[in-house]
């Protein structure tokens, strides 16, 4: 059988793809993907986490006349829009390095250190970085640490004991 131009089925605009159509299909496949990777990403159940990785040594006395360096490591958040605050403890918990400069920032791979006043005990807390009222105002001194479970703001803690 001989096909004449006339005879030959010519393509829809199905089959050769109207653009206008493959952008509308690519922009809904885009926005499916979008959703079933923060679909995913809620349902692993990522929860921040937060380490002290370099514990400065055990003062029992402690004070303002001396000091160590106190590091450690933050996961599970964005981590531009938060800052650690760190407490050391002697007779109660003080808020390091100082009063005015009491958040540290978390650095691109999550690390974080500062240098502090050394004590019996060191505290570390990750909390959104301020911005307005109501965000997380720490307390110059303590005899209780607030924590996930006794304040809205902290996102994570932990402690250690000083090294010995």
């Amino acid at each position: 059988m001989n096909l004449t131009s006339t005879d030959q089925e010519k393509p829809s605009s199905r089959q050769t793809g109207n653009p206008s159509e493959l952008r509308a299909l690519a922009r809904l496949c885009a926005g499916t993907l979008v959703l079933l990777i923060a679909v995913v990403f809620a349902a692993s159940g990522a929860k921040p986490t937060l380490r002290i990785t370099v514990i400065p040594p055990f003062d029992a006395k402690g004070g303002p006349d001396t000091s160590a360096t106190i590091q450690g490591e933050v996961s599970g958040v964005k981590f531009s829009d938060y800052r650690v605050v760190i407490y050391t403890r002697t007779n109660q918990w003080y808020v390091q390095p100082e009063v005015g400069g009491e958040f540290t920032t978390i650095n691109n791979q999550g690390g974080w250190q500062n240098v502090i006043h050394t004590g019996t005990r060191y505290a570390a807390l990750l909390v959104k970085k301020p911005s307005g009222p109501g965000d997380f105002q720490p307390k110059p001194s303590t005899s209780i640490l607030p924590d996930e479970g006794t304040d809205p703001n902290v996102i994570a803690s932990a402690q250690a004991e000083g090294k010995r």
